[in-house]
């Protein structure tokens, strides 16, 4: 599982994250404390959002973000993370499946009432190309950033699903970072409207710099 690098510096007590896929929401948390910001989760299987703690900053809700609301078959993969996917793909055992409600990316945002997230994280094991899909334009361009796993490498014939997806983002004005080499485990949107980079931040984006590090020593300290 790949990580998931994020732009740092414009983050703040003021900012908001939100959350989709979860898990058992290490990644909101470590966002919490380093930032003091507030945090959304949405996960979708049963096992991990009972889990979740909720505290001030950080909201839960039980959602599958998908193309449409209504009901998905999951189905879980045998492992530790209990996580879950809506097309089993690669190499993964999956052993039971559950009925979740879904909702779409845009639904949420009304859910939880909020209109230009600063951060999203997206790692919602092959179903973001139905998020994505199911987004308009003018929503994509009211989030500040997006952090996104991409799961072409579980079934390399959605690399070219991925590449439709980077060409309309940067068509809508965002920066593109990969950080993941061969498949896009790990990529970065920067919305160039709300994010004014510098060729120095451009240089040190690119290379990956400093913008996960918190994260990670966060996130182990946590788990």
């Amino acid at each position: 599982m790949s990580s998931h690098t994020y732009y740092a510096p414009v983050l703040s007590t003021n900012s908001i994250v939100i959350d989709l896929g979860a898990s058992t929401a290490a990644f909101s948390q470590a966002m919490a404390e380093l930032y003091g910001c507030k945090c959304y989760v949405a996960e979708a299987t049963s096992h991990n959002i009972t889990r979740i703690k909720e505290t001030e900053l950080i909201s839960k809700f039980h959602y599958a973000i998908a193309g449409e609301p209504g009901k998905l078959k999951l189905w879980i993969a045998d492992d530790e993370c209990h996580w879950g996917s809506i097309r089993p793909s690669g190499e993964f055992k999956f052993v039971n499946s559950e009925e979740v409600p879904a909702i779409s990316f845009p639904m949420f945002l009304d859910r939880i009432g909020v209109s230009s997230p600063d951060l999203v994280k997206i790692d919602i094991e092959g179903a973001e190309f139905e998020l994505f899909d199911a987004t308009s334009d003018h929503v994509l361009q009211s989030v500040g950033q997006l952090t996104v796993e991409f799961h072409d490498f579980m079934n390399p014939d959605w690399s070219e699903a991925v590449n439709r997806l980077k060409e309309r983002m940067a068509d809508l004005g965002f920066q593109i970072f990969s950080f993941s080499g061969r498949f896009n485990g790990d990529v970065l949107f920067l919305n160039r409207r709300m994010i004014n980079l510098s060729a120095v931040g451009l240089l040190k984006v690119s290379f990956g710099l400093k913008f996960f590090r918190g994260f990670i020593r966060i996130a182990k300290r946590i788990l």
